[in-house]
């Protein structure tokens, strides 16, 4: 009989009793009865959002929302389309000039040119079809209306970026070096047609249509700008001409910016600019061409919209290289932000469930610290099982006023790859590991390690002259031996010195960012405010910092290609951010401070007397005007701090299985000083359940509590149920069973 791996499938609660009556709960709280104090959350900060239901009283209702299979916005070819232009002679020909004639007949030829070039978009456009990239993004509609999930902008288009940007060399036809003619030549484009990848939406997940928002394409042609023309050999017998369309100068001047810099300025937008191109009703998976992708787009005028048409200064090369392509679907392929909240009466508790997955670009998104140095490199080296390498190299120089390209980071694997990120400032190398591992469907997860979120910074040694007189006449020598205070905060110092602070780098995709914070700034520690899950953070804020002098709110805008760090607070923390429900807390020298949604306030006040960190458990201690200590855990619910009080416990969780499935184990992760009680695992219907697994469990529980060699035939229905006399400090996590197929056995 072979061995089959196993499926980890997790429980999700039906129930605990409290109270004489049934109350759904999530699996990662624990209702204790009895004489002991009511563990009551946190009030969340977004209440209010509750369907309009009452907080208070008896009822019981329950939100969800769901991990929804994405949609995919591909952009298939549909043919070629060609476009011929007129021969052109100019009237007055220019041999003294680079481009062979006046500024007159350049214009003109522009104006062929840019009416060639609009009328081939608006035939493409005319067939639903388009030329260039073009913006789109998606949202999921329920039954209410409610918008339940809402893509970010991407582009899709040409696979090699924008066309019809490079250069064109028709022939020339000289009779004198003032009278020439330039040739016909065909304008030809791939033609693209924009199709969505509908998944299949059931009942149960709530989706009730799937909306396609479309913007404008991303064009490199100005028709309002005139063509760069060279001709070379003018006066020789066998002359060449180069020329561009107006506006798309990049293969002739290639030191002009790249067109991915307007793409991330418009995907920073949102989509409250692109229009519905379509409205799909949700039900079984299906491919769909959205016909009118095209349509209405501004290239369909005689000119195009300033907004949309790419200035010559923006461009950057004839071609983007498949590295530096633009994004070719929309959105992470899988895996999205998920959030359940279960409330009832005075009960309000919400889990997140968060998984960064992508395939083969990835849209990484980090932040590192390093010295304020000229000179900031960031490599990223990828390694695969295979023990293949990438190797990805940027460069940020000078004030981060400019900021370097870096290119995105390809994984050569689909198995197991470690990323190494190693930040060399001023001669100084710091290195950061992240793990990939993949999924089930050969996705990947990324896992950032610790040293990921913060870099202690190294001190710069200063550069100085020879030193300056003093009024005495006198040369001052310079000290050898430097404070750190003076050496770090000293802008006056004598001779020529650098300015030494932190910098915050910030890499997304093929961005980099940076802010320079002040002289002495040191930052002890990152964490993400998107954990706050409130406004502010996910529009204003990205990272909370904090530092030697405070606390920051960081924000990063790949847009605009900068980061911004903004102080929230002057209060100095002394140790690490812990994670809340609703953002972190703190340890300040005189308490704790709760940090959420750009605001930090302390925590006191109304029946707390004092709070601190619980050196034991990492969790704020919290007394109140009793005496009686709380301890506040990550979910934001408060419980008894004093393990000598006991109290009955009852949980129970179920799940159904395939047919042929059976359990052959189980796992618990949860924390108690004293236990004593049962667990035991129940199979059948749903109606009538026997006990198939039984164990006695006496004394403390510490992390994982594991339960193997379970015997248990095939049955539709699981339950696993917890039941005894338990310690205040019980804190039951989550918890889940192991399932084997048809005659595999447990490994």
């Amino acid at each position: 009989m072979s061995t089959k791996r196993l499926q980890r499938v997790k429980v999700s609660a039906t129930g605990v009793e409290r109270g004489g009556g049934r109350v759904k709960q999530c699996v990662n709280l624990v209702r204790l009865r009895g004489a002991l104090t009511p563990m009551t959350p946190i009030p969340s900060a977004d209440d209010d959002s509750n369907g309009g239901k009452p907080s208070g009283g008896s009822e019981t209702y329950e939100r969800r929302t769901a991990v929804y299979a994405p949609v995919r916005l591909v952009a298939r070819v549909a043919g070629r389309m060609q476009r011929q232009t007129s021969a052109f002679t100019p009237s007055e020909g220019d041999p003294g000039r680079r481009q062979g004639m006046g500024d007159k007949d350049v214009a003109s030829l522009s104006d062929m040119l840019g009416t060639a070039y609009c009328g081939l978009v608006a035939e493409a456009a005319e067939n639903g079809m388009m030329l260039q990239p073009v913006a789109c993004g998606y949202r999921l509609i329920g039954a209410d209306g409610s918008v339940l999930y809402e893509s970010g902008v991407g582009f899709v288009g040409a696979r090699e970026g924008a066309q019809l940007c490079g250069v064109f060399c028709p022939g020339l036809t000289r009779r004198s070096p003032t009278d020439f003619t330039i040739a016909d030549f065909a304008m030809e484009a791939e033609a693209y047609a924009l199709e969505a990848e509908i998944p299949a939406y059931g009942a149960d997940s709530g989706v009730a249509e799937v909306e396609i928002y479309v913007g404008e394409q991303l064009h490199p042609v100005d028709p309002d700008g005139l063509s760069e023309v060279r001709i070379d050999g003018a006066e020789g017998n066998n002359p060449t001409v180069r020329l561009a369309l107006p506006g798309a100068t990049t293969a002739l001047t290639p030191n002009l910016r790249s067109l991915t810099s307007k793409a991330m300025m418009l995907s920073g937008c949102g989509m409250g600019w692109m229009r519905v191109a379509a409205r799909i009703k949700a039900g079984e998976a299906r491919v769909v061409r959205v016909g009118d992708a095209a349509r209405g787009d501004v290239a369909v005028s005689r000119r195009l919209s300033d907004r949309v048409a790419v200035q010559a200064e923006e461009a950057a090369k004839h071609t983007l290289t498949a590295e530096e392509r633009l994004l070719s679907a929309v959105g992470t392929p899988c895996g999205f932000r998920a959030e359940r909240c279960v409330r009832s009466g005075d009960t309000a508790v919400m889990s997140g469930i968060t998984t960064v997955r992508f395939e083969g670009v990835s849209p990484l998104e980090m932040v590192v610290a390093g010295e304020g140095d000229d000179l900031i490199e960031l490599r990223a080296r990828v390694t695969g099982r295979d023990g293949a390498e990438v190797v990805r190299e940027a460069v940020m120089r000078g004030d981060f006023s400019t900021i370097a390209r870096s290119v995105v980071v390809g994984y050569p694997s689909g198995d197991m790859s470690e990323l190494h990120i190693e930040a060399v400032c001023g001669g100084v190398s710091k290195h950061f590991d992240a793990m990939l591992v993949p999924s089930a469907d050969m996705s990947r997860s990324l896992h950032v390690t610790a040293g990921l979120a913060a870099a202690a910074p190294e001190r710069i040694e200063e550069v100085r002259g020879e030193g300056e007189r003093g009024e005495d006449g006198r040369e001052h020598e310079e000290k050898e031996h430097m404070d750190d205070s003076e050496e770090r905060g000293s802008g006056a110092a004598r001779g020529r010195e650098r300015r030494v602070g932190n910098a915050l780098v910030a890499v997304a995709g093929d961005r980099i960012a940076a802010c320079l914070l002040g002289a002495g700034v040191e930052v002890a520690d990152m964490a993400l405010a998107d954990r706050s899950r409130t406004t502010w953070d996910s529009s204003r804020c990205h990272l909370y910092a904090t530092a030697s002098d405070g606390i920051y709110g960081v924000s990063v805008d790949m847009a605009s290609e900068r980061i911004a760090a903004t102080s929230l607070s002057g209060v100095r923390v002394t140790g690490s951010l812990i994670p809340a429900r609703e953002g972190y807390y703190a340890a300040t020298g005189s308490g704790v401070v709760a940090i959420a949604g750009g605001c930090v306030k302390a925590i006191g006040g109304g029946r707390w007397m004092s709070a601190r960190i619980d050196p034991s458990s990492g969790l704020p201690l919290m007394t109140d005007v009793s005496g009686r200590s709380f301890l506040v855990d990550d979910d934001g619910t408060e419980y008894m701090a004093d393990p000598a009080r006991q109290g009955e416990a009852e949980w129970r969780a179920g799940v159904e299985l395939e047919e042929g499935e059976r359990v052959c184990g189980a796992e618990l992760r949860l924390r108690a000083s004293s236990f004593d009680g049962v667990v035991e695992i129940a199979a059948g219907g749903r109606r009538r359940m026997q006990t198939v697994s039984r164990w006695r469990i006496r004394g403390p529980i510490r992390g994982v509590l594991r339960l193997k060699g379970v015997v248990c035939p095939s049955r539709p229905y699981v339950e696993l149920r917890l039941k005894g006399r338990v310690s205040a400090d019980m804190r039951l996590r989550s918890a889940t069973v192991d399932v084997v197929a048809g005659g595999g056995k447990c490994v």
